[in-house]
């Protein structure tokens, strides 16, 4: 009986034909809020497990990137690459502090040195240490590395560089992070007092090279963290990707 009155009642066949598209319209609308919410609660889990590998590795190498702080008087960059969701690091590519050793350490010093950044002349070892010594820098207290520490520090920093990339997911949801740390670190053998040799570190990959007096150089340089500090002022926490390091 019922079906033969909706069949011979085209109001309630119209109702029907409308009722059953909003349910199922409100049916997919609540799905893909659900679904949106869920993200959301999984991005943040996922996030929370990312700042916390970022902070292990920070405190296991001893190794903290300065960021912001100091980018007026550094002009720091980082290159970051990576797929699907990233998580942006705000690191420097060249300002470290060595909370192991209490020193700072700079690489690519002759950006500091010299006024015409963009000159095509090579600048040799021997000439950068030459404007070095007449340089603000050494008056600071800034200083060349020694090979035995120029060996631990890029280990170390080799370390953090691994210890940064990686990947963190569930299903289809990815949260990746790749940081690559690109520096070359000029140090003194005791004999000389030039560079002769350097490492390069290239995303966890170092190497030793020896330097060319004739081609292009760079130098990097350390400091006591004291001085480093009441020179160009202390921050009491530093701002790495989303977490926070007392320094």
């Amino acid at each position: 009986m019922t079906i033969q009155y909706l069949n011979n009642n085209p109001v309630v066949i119209f109702v029907v034909l409308i009722a059953v598209p909003l349910v199922i319209l409100w049916y997919e609308k609540n799905k893909t809020v659900k679904k949106n919410k869920n993200y959301g609660v999984l991005l943040e889990q996922l996030q929370r497990q990312a700042d916390g590998k970022v902070r292990q590795a920070i405190e296991q190498s001893g190794i903290i990137p300065l960021g912001d702080a100091y980018a007026k008087e550094f002009n720091d960059n980082l290159y970051l690459d990576g797929d699907s969701v990233l998580l942006r690091l705000s690191l420097p590519k060249s300002l470290y502090l060595d909370r192991e050793r209490d020193l700072v350490m700079l690489f690519a010093v002759e950006t500091k040195i010299f006024d015409d950044e963009n000159t095509k002349v090579p600048r040799s070892p021997n000439h950068i240490v030459e404007k070095l010594n007449q340089s603000e820098l050494m008056k600071v207290g800034w200083g060349l590395v020694s090979r035995d520490y120029a060996e631990d520090f890029i280990s170390r920093l080799a370390k953090l560089d691994d210890a940064l990339d990686f990947e963190l997911g569930q299903d289809d949801d990815i949260l990746e992070n790749k940081i690559v740390f690109s520096h070359t670190l000029p140090f003194l053998e005791s004999q000389h007092e030039v560079p002769t040799q350097a490492f390069t570190i290239n995303d966890g990959d170092v190497t030793l090279t020896s330097l060319d007096p004739n081609e292009d150089g760079t130098l990097a340089l350390i400091i006591e963290a004291k001085s480093f500090f009441n020179k160009y002022g202390k921050n009491d926490q530093i701002s790495v990707g989303n977490i926070k390091v007392t320094i």
